[in-house]
């Protein structure tokens, strides 16, 4: 019987590592990284300390006020926001919404409001 390095060292010896490729980042699911990625910039992209308070509070939209420029999807971490090509407005998935308020940021509208998660039936049970 061999020893677990002998074992493993005749495993080893048996593969080489492959080479790295440039791929697209739409095309490197289910790849290994060959290095470290380091973001380029912080996300969010702004002080977001005063909208600190996750799970609190819920957004949502006041559907007079929204023009479906579905600027707020764009910054949405939680992948909250959804717009229906039927109403060309967008809503909010109460139970994926976290209440971080960053889709207000970019609302020039003011369409998005925060409220109590209690006072929001489809997330008031939730955690």
């Amino acid at each position: 019987m061999i020893s677990v390095d002998e074992a493993l060292a005749a495993v080893l010896n048996l593969v080489a590592p492959l080479e790295t490729e440039a791929v697209p980042l739409r095309a490197a699911n289910g790849r290994v990284l060959s290095k470290s990625v380091t973001a380029q910039r912080s996300q969010p992209p702004f002080a977001a300390s005063s909208m600190d308070g996750y799970a609190l509070r819920r957004a949502e939209v006041e559907p007079d006020a929204c023009v479906g420029c579905r600027e707020c999807m764009r910054v949405c971490q939680f992948g909250a926001i959804v717009y229906s090509a039927s109403t060309i407005k967008v809503a909010i998935d109460q139970r994926r919404c976290y209440g971080c308020g960053i889709c207000r940021s970019l609302c020039k509208k003011n369409a998005i409001r925060l409220n109590d998660r209690n006072r929001v039936p489809a997330a008031a049970n939730l955690w």
